[in-house]
């Protein structure tokens, strides 16, 4: 059978279960769809394209829920559907959670108070949204794999999250010390484009690692918004790809401007000092969890960054003004 043939048969399929599987979230106080979900074993790729259409309800559409009791049978059936959810596909698909948390989140801005209300008194949505955002962060494998619409979505669900600065530390001393330039890249713009909405975060990095430490947590601080870490002036570097750097061309940022050098280079100058840093971060963050299922979001559902000849020639640039022992190390 065609390709298009059978494209065409697995949407009508889809359109199907989710007319059917919204209706019984809707009509019925305990959706069938959900127990069977819920209580019984069924095949994974099921189990997600059920999913996947109850949740695109919710993205896709302006769901204004008028009626009360419609609203009530909705939001019990998705509190016990999307409570602990994780635990039904592992690994865990992250486009999929991204879409769960942006369902939730969609239900609650499309509608009135009293709806938002009974979100909060009467189910654990906003507790599933706030879980799943912070154990997807956790589970991601590789930030430099995600393409930017991911990378917004994943920061954007974890920006009201105190452990979420600990999170990217800690990945990012990881990274460091197996000088992963193109992590560490990832990571510092996600650490900076985070601290620049609320500069209170710089302080955390410091309780973490150490007031003697300080000129580590100006590196990972840059700009942030032009604001002060107790008092001292973070120095003020380009951001690829954050809101809170100065408009410039890739072009005009020199290889000796480009922060994963800075932050690797810093690293390397103290073996002691570093593995004493490294030491009271992973401390600081051993306590947050992961998501089941190996530790990771599956790779396959997330397509890796285009990589054009210009940012090739650029981190080789990067790796020849690195020590020859760091270079090898990341390109193991």
């Amino acid at each position: 059978m065609p390709k298009k043939h059978m494209a065409a048969i697995q949407q009508q399929f889809r359109n199907i279960v989710r007319r059917l599987a919204i209706l019984d979230v809707i009509c019925n106080t305990k959706a069938g769809i959900v127990r069977t979900l819920r209580q019984t074993e069924q095949p994974p790729f099921l189990i997600r394209l059920v999913l996947e259409e109850i949740v695109a309800h919710f993205t896709k559409f302006r769901c204004e829920i008028s009626s009360r009791s419609d609203a009530t049978n909705i939001i019990k059936n998705l509190d016990f559907l999307f409570h602990g959810i994780e635990d039904l596909l592992r690994p865990f698909p992250l486009p999929l959670g991204l879409e769960i948390v942006n369902a939730i989140s969609a239900i609650a801005v499309n509608n009135n108070s009293w709806v938002r209300t009974k979100m909060k008194n009467s189910s654990r949505l906003f507790e599933t949204r706030r879980n799943l955002s912070l154990a997807l962060l956790i589970s991601t494998k590789r930030f430099s794999k995600l393409e930017s619409p991911a990378l917004t979505q994943l920061l954007g669900a974890n920006g009201y999250e105190p452990n979420t600065i600990r999170v990217l530390l800690r990945r990012l001393i990881s990274a460091t010390s197996i000088c992963d330039v193109d992590e560490v890249e990832q990571l510092l713009a996600l650490t900076r484009q985070f601290l620049s909405g609320d500069p209170n975060h710089c302080q955390a990095i410091l309780s973490i690692i150490g007031m003697e430490y300080r000129s580590f947590a100006e590196l990972l601080c840059g700009n942030a918004g032009n604001r002060k870490v107790n008092s001292l002036a973070c120095p003020e570097r380009s951001l690829p790809g954050s809101t809170a750097s100065s408009i410039r061309t890739e072009e005009q940022v020199t290889v000796d401007e480009l922060p994963a050098a800075e932050v690797i280079r810093w690293s390397l100058e103290d073996k002691v000092r570093w593995e004493t840093l490294r030491q009271r971060v992973y401390a600081a963050t051993n306590s947050l969890g992961t998501v089941h299922g190996g530790g990771g979001s599956e790779d396959v559902t997330v397509s890796p960054l285009p990589r054009s000849k210009r940012i090739e020639e650029r981190q080789q640039s990067i790796q020849q003004k690195l020590p020859p022992r760091c270079v090898a190390s990341n390109g193991k």
